[in-house]
């Protein structure tokens, strides 16, 4: 049996469990939602747990540790919050390896996290997955419309064909009144506009997080509900 078969397989769902995945910029609400979802559905007495796959890091731990040795990556401190930064547009290296390796650590992580559970009949609400990652990564090496190259259209192919993918979208000045600590984040317009492109190109719901809660959650749940 070859990879392909394999996952599918083992993420075909038992009981109608359910792949719902967020993402969207820092700071967008993919916690608060997802959140609140976990908890809608154990009101209903489903099975479900809450996941957050951005990088695994198994397989590319030495690309990493090359790239903190090279100067490729580095953390700021600011306000108590620690960030991380990568650039990695003028590695040759990390530009052949590094994709190969996140998707090698995404796969291993999504068997364990999201194909087993959903075997078993546990639905998995996700806030970080491949999507993120292809934004990361289109971040480090300057480049837009990774997500339509290879290898990262690849990456789609780890989200279970029950799955539900949802964008959250928010401007950047509403992101950094709620998460302050993102100011040292000068890529935040450009990530939301990465979001956008990938929700225009895969056609995924793109969800504007500037209503209230409420009203975001019904919209989600909706959709949710007419899947079932």
């Amino acid at each position: 049996m070859d990879a392909a078969a394999f996952k599918h397989r083992l993420s075909r769902s038992s009981g109608g469990a359910q792949f719902i995945y967020l993402c969207g910029c820092d700071g967008s609400g993919k916690s608060t939602h997802a959140r609140t979802i976990l908890t809608w559905l154990h009101s209903q007495n489903r099975s479900a747990r809450l996941v957050w796959i951005r990088f695994p890091f198994f397989v590319s731990v030495p690309l990493l540790a090359y790239a903190r040795w090279r100067g490729f990556s580095w953390y700021e401190s600011v306000d108590n919050s620690r960030q991380g930064h990568w650039d990695f547009s003028s590695s040759a290296v990390l530009r052949r390896l590094f994709p190969w390796s996140v998707l090698a650590d995404a796969w291993l992580a999504a068997l364990l996290k999201i194909y087993l559970p959903l075997r078993l009949g546990q639905s998995v609400v996700c806030e970080r997955f491949v999507v993120d990652m292809i934004v990361d990564q289109s971040i480090a090496f300057q480049t837009m419309g990774l997500h339509r190259q290879l290898p990262w259209r690849l990456y789609f192919r780890l989200i279970p064909k029950q799955g539900q993918l949802f964008i959250l979208d928010v401007d950047s000045k509403r992101i950094l009144a709620r998460r302050p600590a993102l100011s040292t984040d000068k890529n935040i317009d450009h990530k939301i506009q990465l979001f956008r492109q990938i929700a225009q190109d895969r056609a995924v719901p793109l969800i504007d997080n500037t209503p209230s809660q409420a009203q975001v959650e019904a919209r989600i749940r909706s959709a949710i509900d007419q899947s079932s």
